[in-house]
């Protein structure tokens, strides 16, 4: 059953982020509007799902994102999320909903410095240098004096890695975040070309090493990790003889293999299964880190059935598990319960199919070197 979609409410930003997988920059032509975004988020909610998540582009600049995001906040029963990376018209931030509506903020923020900031994010052209940095540091400031419960994503990049504590402290210390989400780079879209920003595994491995040594001592604890596969998290971890399930509680990390709905597919990865993704013309992909393949679009949230959706060769593509323990590099692996294979969206998107390796775990490194 789909819990959770994310949706792109416009392609249009004004920010250049190196690592962008939707390569947001202008908006398309078709995007929906207020009238058909509502539509889709009814639809939505009527079968089931349980929680969205405005994104984009950046959703502060689609016109009617007040109203759209008050409308899902009035649903019954239903989460909701914004990310956003904070350029765009701050005095907007007065319209949105407060916390008791299941209703959540998540600010992009890199890094603490703005040179440094501006190697990842940068503006696009025409704008200041400073605008990116001097946009998500007023947002941070803003939601703060309104008393709006946020918190911080930061993607890992070979710049921000070494530097993590420090930024720590600046958003959750100083900014007033709720917490930091550490998220691990999809290299899909334009972060498949890294520009040499990308953080090589043996550096992460370090990282990740030296974080979980930190929060073992009482610190960082309002700090968490997103990765697009599970090896991220346990492979590390593993090959340093380190206890998973005691760094599971310090990070409140779970692999999503124990969720049901993936138990019964055999697989870790929620693409196609509990989660969907809408692009901003209304065009329906397993995953927001798909929207835009077109060999992986499912239909359209206003004229396609998602029960029929469900039965689509390729959804059910998604729902087949990988023969991971035929994969030499997954039989002999020690997290192989806990990954089975990797993820089924960076296979389709890289190899055009479910069924390879997870093409950037370092045990497949003979198929495509991990950036």
């Amino acid at each position: 059953m789909i819990y959770h979609a994310d949706l792109n409410l416009t392609n249009r930003c004004e920010l250049r982020c190196k690592y962008c997988h939707s390569s947001s920059g202008q908006p398309k032509k078709d995007e929906l509007s207020q009238s058909e975004w509502i539509r889709a988020i009814k639809k939505l909610h009527e079968s089931g799902i349980q929680s969205i998540s405005f994104a984009g582009g950046e959703p502060m600049l689609h016109p009617e994102v007040i109203p759209l995001v008050n409308y899902a906040c009035s649903l019954p029963s239903f989460r909701v999320a914004l990310i956003t990376g904070g350029a765009f018209n701050h005095d907007l931030l007065k319209r949105l909903p407060t916390s008791e509506h299941q209703f959540s903020i998540s600010l992009s923020i890199d890094h603490y410095e703005q040179a440094k900031f501006n190697l990842t994010r940068p503006p696009r052209q025409g704008y200041r240098s400073s605008y990116s940095f001097e946009s998500a540091i007023a947002t941070a400031e803003a939601l703060g004096m309104l008393g709006i419960s946020w918190s911080v994503n930061t993607v890992l990049t070979s710049t921000n890695a070494p530097e993590i504590e420090e930024l720590y402290t600046f958003v959750v210390k100083r900014l007033g975040a709720a917490g930091l989400l550490l998220i691990v780079c999809a290299n899909i879209g334009r972060g498949s070309k890294s520009d040499g920003q990308g953080l090589p595994y043996s550096q992460f491995k370090e990282r990740l090493l030296y974080w979980t040594e930190q929060k073992s001592k009482g610190l960082l604890s309002a700090m968490r990790i997103s990765t697009i596969s599970p090896w991220e998290f346990y492979l590390p971890l593993a090959e340093m003889g380190i206890e998973l399930a005691e760094c599971e509680n310090l990070w409140h990390y779970s692999t999503p293999s124990r969720f049901d709905a993936l138990e019964a597919c055999d697989t870790s990865d929620t693409t196609g299964i509990t989660e969907i993704a809408i692009d901003s013309n209304g065009d329906i992909y397993p995953s927001v880190l798909l929207s835009g393949l077109q060999s992986a679009r499912l239909g359209n949230i206003l004229n396609s059935d998602l029960n029929f959706i469900q039965n689509s060769s390729i959804f059910q593509q998604f729902q087949k598990p990988k023969p991971y323990l035929t994969y030499p590099a997954c039989s002999t692996c020690l997290i192989v319960r806990q990954c089975r294979g990797g993820s089924k969206a960076r296979s389709f998107w890289l190899m055009g199919s479910t069924l390879s390796m997870d093409p950037f775990c370092p045990r497949a490194s003979d198929l495509v070197s991990p950036s």
